[in-house]
C-alpha cells in the first residue's frame, strides 16, 4: 500500500490514478462526485457569506458585483466586479427608468468617458449624463487602460459587457429575487438571453469605432457559466443563511438540469472514462483536479483510497 502511494505521489502525471480509475466500479466513482458536488458549492458558498458579511448581508448589492464579475469573462472579471462595487446598485436602480443614465455612470466609471471628444450625439449624452450622475454621487471614474482586449472576441469587449450589463439592471430592479426566486431553470435562461444591447452598441464593438450592425447579447455557453458560478451558488448560500431547505434543494437540481462545462479538465477525464453528464458532474470533476488529483492528494480522495486498499 506504502509502495503504491508513492508512486502516485511521485506520478508526474496530473491524474495520477489514470491508468487504474476504470478497475474501480462505477457506484464509487458517482458518490465520490457527489460529495465533491456539493463540496464545490459549499466553497463558492463561504466566498459569497464573506462578501454578504461585509456589505450587512445585503444579498441584492453582493449579488450585483457577483453578476458583474460573471460578466467579464475571468479577463475582465475583476475589473467588472470592482466596477460594481464602485456605484451601489441603490444608485442605478434609482435611474431604472433610463437605460442612458445607467449607461453613463457605467461608462463614465469605468473610463471610457474620460477623455473622448463627443464625436456624435449619444456620446454627447453619456457625457453630458455621466457629469452630472458624478457630481450628485462623488464618483470617481478609472482609468481605461486597466480594460483587458488581448484573446477576446469583439462580442467579449469590455464595453458590450457594460452595455449588456446596464441593460441587465434596467431590464430587472430587484436584480436578486428575479433570479433565485425562479422556480424553472429555463425561465432563469431566457431571462439572460433575452438581455441585448442598446441600439447604438449594435453598430459598435468600441466606444468610438463604427461596424455593421448586429445584436449582441449573452452566448449560450456565457449563460451557463453566470449560472454556475454565480445564481445556483448564490440560491444555495441564501437558503443557508436563512436555513430554508427549499433554496438548497433548488440550488442542487438546478445544477443536474444544466449542461455541463466544457474545458481542457473535463476533457482529461473524458479521456480516460470520466464522463460529465451535467453541470453538477463538471463542477465535481474540476473539484477532484484542483484540490486532490493536481496536489496528489490521494490520501483524501476516496478514489485514491479505493486503490489504495485494493
Amino acid at each position: 500500500m506504502i509502495s503504491k502511494y508513492y508512486v502516485f505521489k511521485s506520478s508526474p502525471k496530473n491524474i495520477p490514478c489514470q491508468n487504474e480509475i476504470n478497475t474501480i466500479p462505477s457506484i464509487y466513482i458517482t458518490k465520490w462526485l457527489e460529495t465533491l458536488s456539493i463540496e464545490r458549492l459549499e466553497e463558492k458558498t463561504n466566498q459569497i457569506l464573506q462578501s454578504l458579511q461585509s456589505k450587512n448581508y445585503d444579498f441584492e448589492e453582493v449579488f450585483y458585483q457577483k453578476i458583474a464579475y460573471g460578466f467579464g469573462l475571468k479577463i475582465n472579471s475583476e475589473m467588472m466586479e470592482i466596477l460594481a462595487n464602485s456605484i451601489p446598485l441603490k444608485n442605478l436602480n434609482k435611474q431604472s427608468y433610463n437605460l442612458l443614465q445607467i449607461e453613463a455612470i457605467l461608462f463614465g466609471q469605468a473610463g471610457f468617458l474620460n477623455e473622448i471628444e463627443p464625436t456624435n450625439q449619444y456620446i454627447l449624452k453619456l457625457k453630458e449624463e455621466y457629469k452630472f450622475l458624478q457630481n450628485k454621487y462623488n464618483l470617481t471614474p478609472f482609468d481605461k487602460k486597466i480594460w483587458k482586449y488581448s484573446k477576446l472576441r469583439p462580442t467579449s469587449f469590455p464595453e458590450i459587457k457594460i452595455a449588456l450589463l446596464a441593460k441587465l439592471i434596467f431590464q430587472n430592479q430587484n436584480l436578486f429575487s428575479a433570479f433565485t426566486e425562479e422556480k424553472n431553470i429555463e425561465n432563469i435562461k431566457n431571462k439572460l438571453a433575452i438581455i441585448e444591447v442598446s441600439e447604438y452598441w449594435k453598430t459598435h464593438f468600441r466606444i468610438e469605432k463604427q461596424t455593421i450592425s448586429t445584436n449582441k447579447h449573452l452566448g449560450e455557453n456565457t449563460i451557463n457559466i453566470i449560472i454556475i458560478n454565480v445564481i445556483i451558488p448564490f440560491i444555495f448560500a441564501y437558503g443557508k443563511t436563512k436555513n430554508e431547505i427549499k433554496y438548497i434543494d433548488k440550488a442542487i437540481e438546478f445544477l443536474n438540469n444544466i449542461k455541463a462545462e466544457q474545458n481542457n479538465i473535463i476533457e482529461k477525464f473524458n479521456k480516460i472514462g470520466i464522463k460529465s453528464n451535467n453541470a453538477a458532474d463538471s463542477q465535481a470533476i474540476i473539484q477532484l483536479f484542483n484540490k486532490y488529483c493536481k496536489n496528489k492528494q490521494c490520501l483524501k480522495c476516496s478514489i485514491g483510497q479505493h486503490l489504495l486498499k485494493e
